[in-house]
């Protein structure tokens, strides 16, 4: 049974138009290695809900990018770090201290836009630049998880659920 599953989805994987060449695939498989030390680092300040996330995008994204192709993988992974951008954006707003908290992450926040916007446009353009803005996006985006779990305070999280917010 897992063999004719696995021919059926190989035909179906090799007939589906690759998204883009192979060294490329691979330049932002190791980019995106980044995340899993992100995860790595949230496990480690005991936050295991964005470890969770981060890893299972590590994990979406990896699947993707080994053989990057128009199918479900790329809808999945299109669609999950969309909404870990949201997620991470709202818990910034949430829990940073103090204004050069918030100003450095807004201001990171503006850099992965441009950064993802870019490579996005030289992407359609089928021009090679998109894989640095990529790349770039990837790494501004690896500094901001990291700096954001850092100086997440989870005294405050576990204030919202102690027994009196919840009467």
């Amino acid at each position: 049974m897992i063999i004719i599953y696995k021919t059926i989805f190989n035909i179906l994987e090799t007939n589906i138009l690759r998204v883009e060449n192979t060294e490329h695939a691979k330049l932002i498989c190791w980019s995106s290695c980044l995340f899993f030390l992100c995860s790595l680092f949230s496990f480690y300040k005991e936050q295991y809900l964005d470890g969770f996330l981060l890893l299972f995008g590590f994990i979406i994204s990896i699947n993707y990018w080994r053989r990057p192709t128009y199918s479900w993988r790329r809808t999945l992974d299109l669609f999950y770090q969309k909404g870990l951008i949201v997620f991470f954006f709202i818990s910034a707003i949430l829990f940073m201290k103090n204004t050069n908290q918030i100003t450095f992450l807004f201001g990171s926040c503006l850099f992965i836009l441009i950064f993802y916007i870019l490579a996005s446009l030289y992407f359609i353009e089928k021009q090679d630049r998109w894989i640095y803005f990529y790349i770039c996006f990837h790494i501004v985006a690896f500094y901001s998880i990291l700096y954001f779990i850092f100086c997440k305070d989870c005294r405050l999280c576990s204030h919202f659920f102690t027994s009196k917010t919840m009467i």
